[in-house]
């Protein structure tokens, strides 16, 4: 039966841990995977594989295909539940049609072109030298495509199975450069009242795909709350700030804690209000937003020269699509994400994704940044630059594979720039006379606990996969 196979690898997938840094375990059945079948592989020290498989008969001729996907995941839990996803299985579900998982992130980005691969190279017979390439780290800063030894890879043709809507194909990807602003804090002994504003049930999603669609950024949000106290008279020190643990992900959640002498009552109620506000603001994006106030002890807080820097930093912060296409549809050209904000070990930590088509853009607005932590006599440390994936106007692998769609679904398969940053970016340039295109199942809330992957297009995506490569 069509798909038992590939649901099998996938589900075998999502029994071995394989967080971004601690993809080890995963590559092991990997690398076991090949020895088992008899291909030649390389292994690094950052556990990036290549596995090499000979063309079948008929195929000896025939140019070489890259297959490539990442080994990584990006590890969500939901609030309430704690996860060990160093040690314990994705618990895998079926609902309506779909995968998820409970409370975590599915890990089907990009769970799922491993799959497809390991279950072509398993089942198919009818195909070119193959090159299949499974990279590390991709989800948190490229360092697996970036370190890979380049030299290893000789195909001229790439298959990336890490795209996330059947029936399309991603022709260009922004650039991203990474950046931490920082700033150790001193805290005092607290006697007064303390309290935590907690905002939370934000969409989120992911920090290229979603970020145009005006979604509600907890950091922000936790901010304002603050901000509009304080505009009120009412005593704000901030004792404690946390939103956000993954730096490519809007952060759906986050709490503050402060410490306040003003009255109660006063802090209600001024809360209320701002509730009110931004439950209008956020009422198409973000409907089931949450805020709630709750008394806490706390034993420290910092001076009130140190809270103003950090509410300060957080509401300046430029957040979201900055630029929009004229041209293409709801395409970002610029845009950046407030990913994770932190006060552990009294060291105030902001991490920002900047994306842009442009270079110059993305320096324009990390040094905007770097500018405004300069101001609050922040440390900048910027990283992370990766390069963006340029539009290739000349594809004859892509024009093959639209064709192919066409002849199969009797649809014509469609092109996207991408905002988000793809590893297909740094191969392209590493490698500037391949040809690379994009393939993959229907994805929904990427790098978040609600991640989601309709199973039928999973099933159709690798039918297409064996249809295209047995025509390469």
């Amino acid at each position: 039966m069509l798909g038992s196979k590939l649901e099998t690898y996938f589900k075998k997938i999502m029994t071995i841990p394989h967080g971004s840094g601690h993809e080890e375990w995963l590559a092991d059945y990997i690398e076991y995977f090949a020895q088992q079948h008899g291909y030649d592989y390389v292994r690094d020290v950052m556990n990036n594989i290549i596995i090499y498989v000979p063309a079948t008969k008929g195929y000896e001729d025939h140019e070489t295909v890259a297959l490539q996907a990442h080994l990584d995941m990006v590890c969500d839990v939901e609030p309430g539940y704690d996860y060990d996803f160093y040690n314990d299985p994705i618990k895998l579900k079926k609902v309506k049609g779909y995968y998820t998982a409970e409370h975590t992130t599915l890990g089907a980005d990009d769970g799922a072109g491993v799959a497809m691969i390991l279950t072509f190279i398993d089942e198919n017979k009818n195909h070119p030298a193959l090159e299949c390439i499974f990279t590390v780290a991709e989800e948190v800063n490229m360092y697996g495509a970036i370190h890979i030894d380049h030299s290893r890879i000789h195909a001229k043709r790439m298959i990336s199975l890490d795209d996330d809507l059947f029936g399309v194909t991603t022709v260009a990807s922004a650039g991203c450069t990474e950046m931490t602003l920082s700033k150790t804090l001193h805290p005092q002994e607290n006697k007064d009242p303390a309290y935590k504003i907690y905002i939370g049930d934000l969409l989120g999603g992911h920090s290229g795909d979603e970020i145009h669609k005006g979604r509600g950024n907890a950091p922000h949000l936790l901010a304002r709350a603050c901000k509009s106290l304080l505009d009120h008279g009412i005593d704000v020190r901030v004792a404690r700030l946390t939103s956000g643990n993954k730096i490519n992900a809007i952060p759906l959640n986050g709490e503050v804690v402060f410490a306040s002498i003003s009255d109660l009552k006063d802090i209600k109620a001024q809360l209320k209000t701002f509730e009110a506000s931004i439950k209008e603001e956020y009422a198409e994006s973000d409907p089931d937003l949450k805020l709630y106030l709750d008394e806490v002890e706390w034993n420290d807080v910092y001076p009130g020269d140190e809270s103003e820097a950090i509410l300060n930093t957080i509401f300046l912060s430029t957040n979201g699509a900055l630029r929009m296409s004229n041209t293409i549809k709801d395409h970002p050209i610029t845009s950046v994400n407030l990913g994770v904000v932190s006060t552990y070990d009294h060291v105030l930590k902001l991490n920002y994704s900047i994306r842009s088509d442009l270079e110059s853009e993305r320096n324009l607005v990390a040094d905007q940044i770097s500018t405004l932590g300069s101001f609050f006599t922040m440390s900048v440390d910027r990283f992370g630059d990766f390069d963006a994936m340029t539009y290739q106007s000349k594809s004859p692998l892509r024009r093959k594979m639209k064709s192919l769609y066409k002849e199969m679904f009797h649809k014509v398969m469609k092109e996207r720039m991408m905002h988000a940053a793809l590893e297909t970016g740094i191969f392209q340039k590493r490698h500037p006379d391949m040809d690379i295109v994009t393939l993959g199942p229907e994805l929904e809330n990427i790098h978040t606990y609600k991640e989601r992957m309709h199973i039928s297009s999973f099933k159709l995506t690798y039918r297409f996969l064996k249809k295209i490569i047995g025509e390469l």
